[in-house]
């Protein structure tokens, strides 16, 4: 898994009151061992790791080192099922994704060679484990990956295996991507619930994660024109967030922005601290990165529109099937009011002319649908912004962001 300084992976354990350590392992460098021996390699690479950790976590004596999580994706996969075969103490569980290695570690007959790998890892202490698999862009065809899992569970019976292959589109690396989070979670939740381990959920942890996975950001970091709030107060304090050093955290609200920087664990007391003086605050930006993706991931419009003193501007929303009839009147929301303007949200029965052009579909009859209206205060000039919540489906469950930066002259 690439590395991450807020991987979806720990943030599942923080989000649910665990203490994390990342373990940059070595696999695959002991000079004495065969480059096919996959499971005495892991075998010592957990050993090692393990000793690491549990000196890292006994220096602070309000953590329970008796129970202990070794998890671990791709090559860190196959070095968690070693603690199966490996008596570490206070290890209650393991928590397997992929475990799998390039195949410049073992060049002849890899899949063959996995497969004696887990066989042997599975045979001696039978530690409770997770092992998650999947079908996209794994190194073996399907076959030979379930032939792995049943090898190492023939001797590990307490093996709780979960198949990401059944995810919609077959979602894979699951530790890369948000809309697999939930699929695996549940699962692992009820793994360690059933061990007699803490899940019980706190959020924080999890939002600047799931709104990272490892795609293209919303906007490169720097892009200070790409702001949602374009008003001079929030790029001038963006401006100012981008010289903090880090850990640093940007946040927007209904009424402002908020940065933070220089403490631990940022992200949640930043957004503390920005909810005691603002309303509805969203991470934008952390660290080096933008992870704000509005109010669903992917589905936010950001539009720039230019009016003169006077004038007005109006969005009209509708939704009409092929014979021109209505599916449904899009409700509207305004999410974040306008500071230097008057906006209204009203259903209206335009003509199908004004229709016609923003919908492409030739209809003769009116229209029924939502119209959004700004209109700025008298002698305003400058950039004033409103976010709406706008609705595209008809049942309402996943309405579409659009902010609109409105620039008056």
């Amino acid at each position: 898994m690439m590395w991450q300084p807020y991987s979806l992976l720990s943030a599942y354990f923080l989000s649910r009151g665990y203490a994390v350590v990342h373990v940059r392992g070595g696999f695959g460098k002991e000079k004495n061992l065969s480059p096919c021996a996959l499971a005495e390699r892991a075998r010592n690479d957990i050993q090692a790791e393990i000793e690491l950790v549990q000196h890292t976590l006994s220096t602070n004596p309000k953590l329970n080192t008796n129970a202990l999580v070794v998890a671990g994706a791709g090559q860190a996969g196959l070095t968690a099922l070693a603690a199966s075969s490996v008596p570490v103490p206070g290890v209650k569980a393991i928590m397997a994704f992929s475990p799998t290695s390039q195949k410049s570690i073992c060049k002849e007959e890899l899949p063959k060679n996995f497969i004696a790998a887990a066989a042997e890892l599975g045979k001696q202490v039978a530690i409770p484990a997770f092992y998650a698999e999947g079908l996209a862009g794994n190194l073996m065809d399907e076959k030979e990956w379930h032939s792995m899992v049943t090898a190492y569970a023939a001797h590990n019976k307490n093996v709780f295996f979960v198949d990401m292959s059944r995810t919609p589109r077959g979602l894979y690396p699951f530790l890369s991507y948000a809309e697999g989070f939930s699929y695996w979670s549940e699962k692992a939740d009820g793994f360690l619930k059933k061990l007699g381990l803490p899940v019980a959920i706190k959020k924080v942890y999890l939002l600047p994660a799931l709104d990272n996975p490892h795609t293209t950001p919303f906007a490169p970091l720097d892009d200070v024109d790409a702001l949602p709030d374009q008003r001079n107060g929030a790029r001038a304090a963006y401006e100012g967030f981008l010289k903090k050093p880090k850990p640093r955290a940007f946040f927007l609200s209904d009424n402002g922005t908020f940065s933070a920087s220089g403490q631990e664990d940022i992200v949640r007391s930043g957004q503390k601290k920005c909810e005691e003086s603002k309303r509805n605050c969203k991470l934008y930006a952390y660290n080096t990165t933008v992870v704000w993706r509005g109010t669903l991931r992917g589905e936010t419009k950001v539009l720039s529109v230019n009016i003169g003193q006077g004038h007005t501007f109006q969005m009209f929303s509708a939704d009409i099937k092929p014979d021109c009839s209505i599916n449904f009147v899009p409700k509207i929301k305004v999410v974040r009011d306008a500071l230097h303007g008057v906006v209204k949200v009203s259903e209206q029965t335009q003509p199908a002319s004004s229709v016609e052009k923003k919908s492409g579909k030739s209809c003769e009859t009116p229209v029924k649908g939502t119209v959004f209206f700004y209109q700025a205060n008298p002698g305003f000039t400058g950039t004033d912004s409103v976010m709406i919540e706008r609705q595209i489906n008809a049942d309402a469950q996943h309405p579409e962001t659009v902010i609109f930066n409105i620039t008056i002259k």
